[in-house]
């Protein structure tokens, strides 16, 4: 089974969408991870696989 990551494109000075890290597929970054707001904030992908290549996600 193929393993990506969500990776942020602030490289890109674009904070709102994230990108698949193996088949380059966009995606809001709302809809791709979930952020707590609390101190023991925590970060996960809302999407266990990637819809375009199938990969499991993590962030």
């Amino acid at each position: 089974m193929k393993k990506a990551k969500w990776k942020s494109r602030e490289e890109h000075n674009d904070y709102i969408h994230a990108e698949c890290s193996g088949c380059g597929f966009q995606v809001e970054s709302y809809d791709a991870v979930e952020t707590g707001r609390s101190s023991t904030e925590y970060i996960k992908a809302k999407w266990k696989f990637c819809p375009k290549c199938g990969a499991k996600m993590t962030v």
